[in-house]
């Protein structure tokens, strides 16, 4: 991300973007049309769709099955790699904001005042499962096994263990809008708001942290209960360049695993697992050759799972 070069797209809006493998992407566009090309944009070729309005949600099986569901409710598939695409049904949900697929037949997809709804057919028949809620959800996440995420308005956040058949909110510390919301693995996920802050969770706990970077540690969300004497203290300093400390505390001799992502999950660096001494310990991260930005990190003792937040700033 340390060089960028400008792609004109005339007369297409875009919305959002999809990687099928290294060099091919597909782009949906506000008006319906998709873009897919082969070799990083340096060509590329506009695909018509059923939908003529703006595609709110597409994703993808693999690199040739996907999915997308336009604001109005209709449903394309294509099976090409979304060079065609082929109408399955109109959604009745109303407004559609966002759509995921765990495999080709079960698909969930949100929308205004908590309406979601399930197909486990490949959107032949659809299950109401709404959440009891006024908020306008914007995004939903599929996590391991049965787990759902939904985020919405006014820092809503809802999860459920059961594939939607029942939902809890969850405390999410922030009355701002949640966009989009994500899972490096099925504890450790993070999700962000329109104006800029990230809330981020090690254990199904959301707390809120702004992008600033400001404040004597990054943010820490854990269950105090867990583990008393298991304690990410943070990463001093912090905003940083080009390197921080990373500092936390184990009850006895112990092996401990760091993993640091970058905002967009992508792992950047792993410690593998090594011995610390029980008591304070710390750890030097190099961000030497790391771009400016929000990078997160892990730490990874026994069955427990601390995460903290750092910005690197060059």
């Amino acid at each position: 991300g340390e060089d960028w070069r400008r792609i004109e797209f005339p007369s297409l809006d875009l919305r959002s973007i999809v990687f099928l493998s290294d060099s091919t992407a597909v782009l949906s566009c506000s008006n319906g049309r998709i873009i897919k090309s082969k070799d990083l944009f340096r060509t590329f070729s506009v695909s018509v769709t059923p939908s003529s309005t703006e595609i709110k949600g597409i994703h993808f099986v693999d690199d040739i099955r996907g999915v997308l569901l336009d604001k109005n409710g209709l449903m394309a598939k294509t099976t090409n790699g979304g060079s065609n695409w082929t109408n399955v049904c109109y959604v009745n949900a109303g407004t559609i904001n966002d759509v995921i697929i765990r495999n080709e037949d079960i698909i969930y997809a949100v929308g205004d005042r908590g309406k979601t709804v399930r197909t486990s057919d490949g959107g032949f028949t659809w299950q109401n499962i709404s959440i009891q809620t006024e908020s306008k959800l914007n995004s939903i996440f599929s996590g391991e096994w049965n787990k759902l995420y939904a985020g919405g308005s006014k820092g809503s956040i809802f999860f459920s263990s059961d594939n939607g058949v029942s939902w809890e909110k969850q405390p999410a510390q922030t009355s701002l809008d949640v966009i989009d919301i994500g899972f490096f693995d099925d504890n450790c996920g993070v999700a962000i708001t329109a104006e800029g802050d990230v809330l981020m969770t090690s254990l199904g706990l959301l707390e809120s942290g702004n992008q600033s970077g400001q404040g004597d540690n990054p943010l820490i969300v854990s269950k105090d209960e867990v583990e008393d004497n298991f304690t990410l203290i943070g990463n001093y300093p912090n905003p940083f360049n080009p390197k921080t400390t990373i500092t936390f505390t184990i009850p006895e001799r112990s092996s401990i695993e760091i993993e640091i992502y970058d905002i967009l999950g992508k792992e950047v660096k792993h410690y593998p697992k090594s011995l610390f001494d029980g008591g304070r310990n710390s750890i030097e991260f190099d961000g030497s050759n790391l771009p400016t930005g929000v990078y997160f990190y892990k730490l990874n003792f026994g069955s427990f799972t601390k995460l903290g937040r750092m910005v690197l700033i060059k």
